[in-house]
This record gives structure tokens, C-alpha cells and sequence, in this order.
């Protein structure tokens, strides 16, 4: 067991430069961050009241949720907006969160495990895998079960929709609904993101009938009653037309990989990408690719790759 501690502005400092190292060096990744940086004086303060932490892999977000929450649940008031102390467990929990099956690659988003203290930042941080998580946990519960159970590090749009927006968040309606319209049998439901009725399409609605309704105030239910038409076809063909096909556990195992391979891409800042970054050769996802598209070049634009990867996705239902 740990004591949990909280960065000072030089632990802050140090932590985005060893993100920023990380991301060159694959060894100083696969280490994590150095003892100094996490328990030394000049970078760490204890925080106050006392609470223990210990590492266990972390590949969902219920298992972060569920690992984190109760140790820090007797300090909720304490540690809710406490950044610094959210930074330290980010970083504590580094090579838990980074080395575990398909998670080889360090985000790009320094967000994801440091929170700075400008208000922009502060706007940001649901995209801390772990402040986000908890709170997603403790806001939506068992509501919230199919993010929960996604990779902790995954990052698709719908993921993007849910935690980017802080009053779609923090709605008891709003975000259900994106999960009831557009998550079916444990995936997400093909053309949910741009489409007619899609999830862009609803953020967009919303702040439309915001200037009528408290949208953001209303239960799921509520706002499938005023939304037009497109998102009740959505709900409708949830309800009428029910998917009893068993499906195929290697293709479902398949289509998660490739997704969480779009994913990283789509994260990624570079403009040119080397899918060997983020696929393993010869792995099922490699094969998929390969065979759909040849052998991919070693700086490919993103956009290309990630209009091939949609592609692959699209034939194999997914």
C-alpha cells in the first residue's frame, strides 16, 4: 500500500516532460516515471486526510472506476477538484494504465493523465482516464456500462461526444440517450457518429432546443419526446427490429481491435502515420488491414489510413 499524494508545480512540470520522453523512448514508457518523481520532496506533497492507493492493471474503465472509487470515496469533498492529486495518480498508475494487451502507445494527450490548472484545462479534464472515469462511474453508474466496460484508454467519437462535453456529461439524460441510440449488443451501432439522427447531430439539436427546453435538466425518455424525427428512428429500429444473430466471438474480437486501432489514430497530432506503431505484424487486425489494402506504407496520411481503416470496418459489420 501507498500513501496518495498530490504533485507541487515542479511535480507538474516534471510529469509532462517525462510524457513528453515517453513518447520517444518506448523503454522509458515500459519503466514508468522515476521514484524521485513520484514520492520525492521537491515534487510531492502528502495529501491530507490520509488515503492509501495500490497498482493493479487497469484495462477498463469499470476497472479503474471500481479500483479507485472506494478508496477514495471517505474523501470525495477533498480530492474531487484537487488536479494536482489527480495528477499523481495519473502518473502513479502510469504502467498500469499503458502496459496491458493492445495498449502499447502513450497518448498524446497530456490531459489523459496530467491536469494542468489553466481553465481551459480544468474544462478538459473528463478526459483524465482516471478523474474522468470516476466520475462517469459515480455520476451514471450501471447507466453509463457500455463506456464503462470500453478499454479505459479507448477514444471514439462517441467517447469523444460524452466526455467533451461537460453539460452532456453531467446530464442525467443526455448521455443514456447517446448510449440507448447508438450502442447496441455491446457495440457502437454503424453510422452512429455522422449520419442523420447521429451523435454530432444530437449535440447539435440540443443546443437548438435549449433556447425552449432544459435539455440538458430531462430524463432520456423526455428528450427522445421532443427530438425529431431522424433520433426517433433511431429508438425505433432499436425496438422493432431486435438483433438475435449470435455473433461470432473472433469477429467481434477483430472489430474491437481495429477500433481501438482507429482510435489511437484518430488521437494521434501527426499528419503522416506508421500503422506498425499501432498494430502488432501479423496480429488479426494487421491481416484485416493487409488484406483489404496491402501492406501500408511507413508515412501514410492520417486521413487516408483512417478512411482504409473505416473501410475494413464496414466489411466486417462493424
Amino acid at each position: 500500500m501507498t500513501r496518495l499524494r498530490r504533485f507541487t508545480r515542479a511535480g507538474v512540470d516534471a510529469a509532462l516532460e517525462f510524457l513528453t520522453r515517453a513518447r520517444e523512448a518506448e523503454l522509458v514508457a515500459a519503466d514508468g516515471p522515476p521514484n524521485e518523481l513520484l514520492f520525492g520532496a521537491a515534487y510531492t506533497t502528502s495529501f491530507v486526510p490520509e488515503v492509501t492507493v495500490e497498482r493493479r492493471a487497469l484495462r477498463t474503465r469499470r476497472d479503474a472506476a471500481e479500483h479507485i472509487g472506494p478508496r477514495v470515496k471517505a474523501v470525495k469533498r477533498e480530492i474531487v477538484d484537487d488536479v494536482r492529486a489527480w495528477s499523481w495518480l495519473g502518473m502513479y498508475h502510469f504502467v498500469d494504465i499503458t502496459n496491458v494487451a493492445d495498449q502499447a502507445r502513450v497518448s498524446p494527450l497530456d490531459g489523459a493523465f496530467v491536469i494542468r490548472s489553466s481553465s481551459r484545462a480544468l474544462q478538459q479534464r473528463y478526459r483524465h482516464y482516471l478523474w474522468g472515469t470516476w466520475r462517469l462511474h459515480e455520476q451514471h453508474g450501471e447507466a453509463a456500462a457500455f463506456l464503462l466496460d470500453e478499454p479505459l484508454t479507448s477514444w471514439s467519437d462517441l467517447a469523444q461526444r460524452a466526455f467533451g462535453s461537460i453539460r452532456a456529461f453531467n446530464s442525467p439524460g443526455v448521455l443514456p440517450l447517446m448510449l440507448r441510440l447508438y450502442t447496441r449488443n455491446g457495440s457502437r451501432r454503424r453510422g452512429y457518429s455522422q449520419n442523420p439522427g447521429g451523435v454530432r447531430h444530437l449535440l447539435r439539436v440540443l443546443d437548438q432546443l435549449e433556447r425552449t427546453y432544459d435539455v440538458y435538466g430531462m430524463t432520456p425518455e423526455a428528450l427522445l419526446d421532443i427530438l425529431p424525427e431522424p433520433f426517433r428512428q433511431w429508438a425505433d429500429e432499436d425496438d422493432q427490429q431486435p438483433d438475435s444473430r449470435t455473433p461470432d466471438p473472433e469477429v467481434e474480437a477483430l472489430l474491437r481491435a481495429l477500433r481501438a486501432v482507429r482510435d489511437a489514430v484518430n488521437a494521434d497530432s501527426s499528419q503522416r502515420t506508421d500503422l506498425r506503431h499501432f498494430m502488432t505484424l501479423g496480429s488479426p487486425e494487421w491481416k484485416a488491414y493487409v488484406a483489404d489494402h496491402g501492406t501500408p506504407g511507413y508515412q501514410t496520411r492520417q486521413r487516408t489510413v483512417l478512411r482504409r481503416l473505416d473501410e475494413t470496418l464496414r466489411k466486417l459489420g462493424g
